[in-house]
């Protein structure tokens, strides 16, 4: 049996069932491929987010670059082929918001964060324990959250870093999408 193979069937087994459909490749490799098949091209990219979302373990990861269309069409064919996915447009809302969102969705298996560098500074900020190991912690006046999600897997999307404190920017894996 190959390394690939070995590394596969250990991802596999024990995770809820992340995919809507099964794929039948015999490798992660083919897997991946058909998972992304409406994807031309990045097969090194796809090949990638295809073992991400396979981990047992927690992984964050950020696309980066200015192609907002291969961009979203990365993370909306994740969101639309996955089951428990949580997806939040950081250019559309307050980033409080987020908080409350996470909460209302903690049982999600996947969290996608559309243009997160929309989000105002001190709220990326407060994503670095979460990113780092799946809590979030926001102490208010009012109300307070303090919660884990664990073994998650993020997928956000960014223009620029320009935001990013160097402890957020070392909670992603960050790939940059060619132009």
């Amino acid at each position: 049996m190959s390394q690939e193979s070995d590394d596969t069937n250990q991802s596999i087994s024990g995770l809820k069932d992340i995919f809507k459909v099964s794929y039948d490749g015999k490798t992660i490799k083919d897997r991946s491929e058909e998972f992304f098949s409406n994807i031309q091209g990045l097969e090194s990219l796809k090949n990638i987010f295809y073992r991400a979302l396979i981990s047992k373990k927690q992984i964050n990861m950020l696309l980066l670059g200015d192609d907002e269309h291969l961009k979203s069409k990365f993370i909306l064919h994740i969101k639309e082929q996955c089951n428990d996915v949580f997806y939040f447009d950081a250019s559309k809302t307050h980033g409080s918001k987020l908080i409350g969102e996470l909460y209302s969705n903690r049982l999600s298996q996947v969290i996608i964060i559309d243009n997160i560098d929309e989000l105002r500074k001190n709220y990326l900020d407060s994503l670095g324990g979460f990113l780092g190991e799946g809590r979030i912690a926001q102490f208010q006046k009012t109300k307070s959250k303090d919660f884990m999600m664990q073994n998650i897997k993020v997928f956000a999307t960014a223009e620029n870093l320009k935001k990013f404190s160097s402890r957020l920017k070392t909670r992603f894996l960050i790939y940059k999408i060619p132009t």
